[in-house]
């Protein structure tokens, strides 16, 4: 007589659920249990909350959780979030700063006014600071005003006649950068890369123009700000990849944070940005040795994402942990999901959250193999897609680039992708739909190894040394050599969208 076995416990659809299990919010703001899930807290967030603690910039690729580090000193600094101040880029005005006539040098030649853009930042950022500390206008035109000799002091009020309003009511943050881009004026030209002479502040509410200087006035103010401020404020600048398309002008602006926060940033002022990576590769930075002790690369390992994903099961499906890999997931999911992403919390979250929608769907008592490929098929698809928008404002039309990979190899000798090239480059000139967007591909002939470096830096192919070597990621802007004959991976992430062969 066979043994009986206890009944299967049913964990992803159970009588009384009636929609798929939810992992969590992907947007850090959004999650009610970002805090209960959050792991390794020390590793970034004690970081940021550390008054002594160098770092200020929190730089990875898009769903690493960045924004979740800032959410996070938000979250555990919620008795005192008066004390907060949040910048985001509708703040920072990206969008009028691309599309603001560049009449002046301030706005032709950007890459010559950093420290006139630095100075812009600073003041932006001490008004925004100085108008929580203060519940007046009036305090905070006196504030200034004290910091200064009665002949300097009149200057300093009418500097803020352009933070105030005639009703004596704050502009707001986009407000008061582009009147400054728009109402500053030099009389004097750039040398060095600095600024020579007065600037020429207009004032609709003086007769004439009055002559102000600007420069060593608002870095008076900068100086002197940390050490003359009551509380302890919390500066949070997220998001600065949104409105952000990569122009000259955007550039010099977001270069110029970095020497402004060097300044600002104190036990006193605390500041943390959040940035994507592709920004930061792409700012001139002058002194960017000076400035890697502020930037902290954002990065998890495979054991702490496994545990993310692992809390977030528990709370959907109110399961032990110790069930989630072995009762819930087969043993070996985790491994498999890992490998078709490029390790980032955000992704692994996703095909987890589809492999339950998936089991869902089909009744499953628990995630089946099937459940999980087909959820790691449409997440490759999915990612090839959002190529498109993620380097839309360098490499145009990446999406549709990738597709000529179709069917091909998952791993080749670098000379093979000369084919590659070359079918782009006939694509083109015979206007096939969608060329015109990766228009800039056609002049590769010549070179493929440049079209190999674009590929390299959206990640989608992975070097090998040799044939039997290991892939790995390789950045194409470091200092590593290539060898003769090296090998190409294509990304195992985009293998089931593409029909690689031998994937």
């Amino acid at each position: 007589m066979a043994k009986k076995t206890k009944n299967e416990r049913n964990y992803v659809s159970p009588n009384h659920r009636t929609t798929p299990p939810k992992l969590g919010d992907i947007v850090a703001e959004n999650d009610s249990e970002l805090v209960q899930n959050y792991v390794n807290r020390q590793k970034y967030v004690d970081r940021a909350l550390d008054l002594n603690d160098p770092a200020v910039f929190f730089v990875a690729p898009k769903g690493v959780g960045k924004s979740a580090i800032l959410q996070m000193v938000r979250l555990l600094r919620s008795k005192d979030q008066h004390r907060i101040i949040n910048i985001s880029p509708d703040n920072l005005a990206f969008s009028a700063l691309a599309n603001v006539n560049a009449s002046t040098p301030l706005l032709s030649e950007p890459q010559r006014q950093q420290h006139l853009f630095r100075t812009l930042w600073d003041y932006v950022l001490i008004i925004e600071i100085l108008s929580h500390e203060h519940a007046s206008s009036g305090g905070m035109v006196d504030w200034i005003a004290s910091l200064f000799a009665d002949k300097d002091s009149k200057d300093a009020r009418r500097l803020l006649k352009i933070t105030l309003d005639d009703q004596g009511n704050g502009h707001t943050f986009t407000e008061r950068i582009l009147q400054l881009v728009k109402e500053v004026e030099l009389s004097g030209d750039a040398v060095g890369g600095g600024v020579a002479g007065k600037v020429v502040l207009h004032n609709a509410n003086t007769a004439g123009t009055q002559q102000l200087q600007l420069l060593s006035l608002v870095n008076a103010v900068a100086r002197k700000l940390p050490g003359r401020v009551s509380h302890r404020y919390q500066v949070l600048i997220d998001d600065l990849d949104q409105d952000w398309n990569g122009t000259p002008l955007q550039n010099a602006f977001i270069a110029a944070l970095f020497q402004s926060l060097r300044k600002l940033n104190s036990p006193a002022i605390r500041f943390a940005v959040s940035m994507r990576q592709a920004i930061y590769r792409d700012l001139e930075l002058p002194d960017r040795d000076k400035l890697r002790p502020a930037v902290i690369p954002v990065t998890w390992d495979r054991s702490d994402v496994k545990q993310m994903i692992q809390k977030r099961i528990v709370s959907a499906l109110n399961c032990r942990e110790s069930d989630v890999w072995t009762s819930v997931f087969d043993p070996a999911a985790f491994d498999r999901i890992w490998l078709h992403t490029s390790g980032t919390p955000r992704e692994l979250i996703r095909i987890a959250e589809m492999s339950l929608d998936n089991a869902f769907s089909s009744h499953h008592k628990r995630v089946l193999d099937d459940d999980v490929s087909k959820a790691i098929r449409t997440f490759s698809q999915e990612r090839i897609e959002d190529l498109e928008s993620d380097w839309s404002f360098k490499y145009r039309g990446m999406g549709y680039l990738v597709k000529f990979l179709n069917g091909w190899p998952k791993e080749f000798p670098e000379k093979k992708f000369e084919d590659l090239a070359v079918a782009v480059a006939s694509a083109i000139e015979e206007k096939k739909p969608g060329s015109e967007r990766y228009s800039w591909a056609n002049g590769f002939l010549e070179d493929y190894h440049e079209l190999i470096n674009v590929f390299f830096r959206c990640g989608v192919l992975q070097l090998k040394l040799s044939r039997t070597d290991e892939p790995r990621p390789y950045n194409p802007d470091g200092s590593e050599e290539l060898p003769p004959d090296f090998w190409l991976a294509i990304h195992p992430m985009y293998a089931p969208a593409l029909g690689l062969v031998g994937a």
